[in-house]
């Protein structure tokens, strides 16, 4: 996943996360109660204002699927379309033409293209029986998304 270095919008920067943003991104990950294993910096698009994280996600590559994970806005700077911006950065960079997810704010992902599903990958199966059933304060479900051309 490449997320572009520099690239700004509205005095917020989207980029790659570097190796000394992952405490922070732990930290809030934990307090999120959101997916933090296996925390690689390359996977992780962040939004910056000045020197301040305001949110980021990551795609997890794993046994030849892609999935969106960790995406996280901070309760202040929501509604303004950082997560949908970060998501779709995202989304753009998987190498796979379907993305996975497990969430429990499906209508936040239904704005993206995302789709409710049954049929999905049995690491996500996993997933869904115990990090997010134990962690989501809503019923967590699995989506999809199916990409129009190889990316």
């Amino acid at each position: 996943m490449s997320c572009p270095a520099a690239v700004s919008r509205q005095a917020i920067c989207f980029e790659r996360a570097r190796p000394e943003d992952l405490p922070f991104i732990a930290k809030e990950l934990a307090r999120l109660k959101l997916d933090a294993e296996e925390l690689d910096p390359t996977q992780f698009c962040l939004a910056r204002a000045g020197d301040k994280i305001i949110g980021f996600g990551r795609l997890k590559h794993y046994q030849g699927i892609c999935e969106m994970a960790s995406l996280a806005v901070l309760e202040e700077r929501r509604g303004k379309g950082i997560g949908q911006e970060i998501a779709s950065r995202l989304i753009k960079e998987c190498p796979n033409r379907t993305v996975y997810l497990v969430t429990d704010i499906p209508v936040f992902f239904e704005k993206l293209g995302f789709k409710i599903t049954d049929q999905y990958p049995r690491i996500l199966g996993d997933k869904l029986k115990t990090f997010c059933a134990q962690a989501a304060s809503n019923p967590v479900v699995a989506m999809v998304l199916k990409l129009e051309s190889p990316r």
